[in-house]
């Protein structure tokens, strides 16, 4: 029996680093962290949008009319337009599957309605923020979606995927947008390796990536809240939170596993 591979092809953490194959997937066709970072990546895609925006006011602010001074007899290039490409395609992107995980857990608040054009960059941003929450906190319909039709960002024409490719365009968006803003991970090793089988593989050096605490939307406190980094294995993904890292660093007893009396 062939085992499936990870959907999240070249970003699968979980990848082999010599071949570039991504790591063997689960039920929901991604590898246990890619499928966590999923929904984090969403999450952080209302930050990212916002940084994006706030790039191109400043720039353009400088410039005055968003191009590049020059003597020549060509029109000035907008030094932006990539990156005000970008904050269109996180937005549509966000609104393409935020619409059918409504339908499907029965969520009918619109978070569009950005038609006055003097507030259409406040309205939009309200949209981009509802619909990043939507499909963070009803992340397992997005994964289960069927075969959806949608327009393609980049050519306007009409396309399908499914809730795992949707998955793997949202990641996508993510990463691109902290290349732009020149945000980058720090992965720090830790003192101790893996754990042995049958727990982990006991091959490789524990990693804890700064950043990667995964977001909850918190109804109580109201808003979205920051869990503690992941500790985990580049090799065959086990992980734990920073915290069990602490009590495992002290005691050797990976977590979950209790002390025999």
């Amino acid at each position: 029996m062939t085992q499936d591979l990870c959907r999240m092809g070249g970003y699968c953490s979980t990848r082999d680093r010599s071949t570039g194959h991504p790591g063997p997937a689960d039920a929901r066709q991604f590898c246990w962290p890619d499928e966590r970072h999923g929904q984090f990546a969403i999450g952080e895609l209302v930050a990212d949008w916002v940084g994006l925006m706030q790039r191109i006011g400043k720039d353009a602010g400088r410039q005055g009319l968003g191009g590049i001074p020059t003597a020549r007899a060509e029109a000035p290039i907008p030094i932006h337009e990539h990156v005000e490409a970008l904050t269109r395609q996180i937005a549509w992107t966000l609104d393409v599957w935020a619409q059918p995980v409504r339908e499907r857990a029965r969520l009918y608040e619109d978070p569009r309605g950005y038609e006055h054009q003097g507030e259409q960059r406040t309205r939009l941003g309200v949209a981009v923020q509802r619909d990043a929450n939507t499909l963070s906190t009803h992340y397992s319909v997005l994964l289960a979606l069927d075969v959806v039709e949608y327009y393609a960002y980049e050519t306007l024409e009409q396309a399908e995927a499914d809730g795992p490719d949707a998955v793997v365009q949202l990641v996508g968006l993510h990463h691109q947008a902290r290349a732009v803003l020149g945000v980058t991970r720090r992965r720090e090793k830790r003192d101790l390796p893996c754990p042995p089988k049958p727990h982990g593989c006991g091959q490789s050096q524990l990693g804890e990536v700064h950043g990667s605490g995964h977001h909850y939307y918190d109804s109580t406190a109201g808003g979205w809240m920051t869990g503690p980094n992941i500790v985990d294995c580049s090799h065959c993904g086990w992980w734990c939170t920073s915290d069990e890292y602490a009590v495992y660093a002290m005691t050797f007893v990976p977590p979950g596993i209790k002390v025999a009396a």
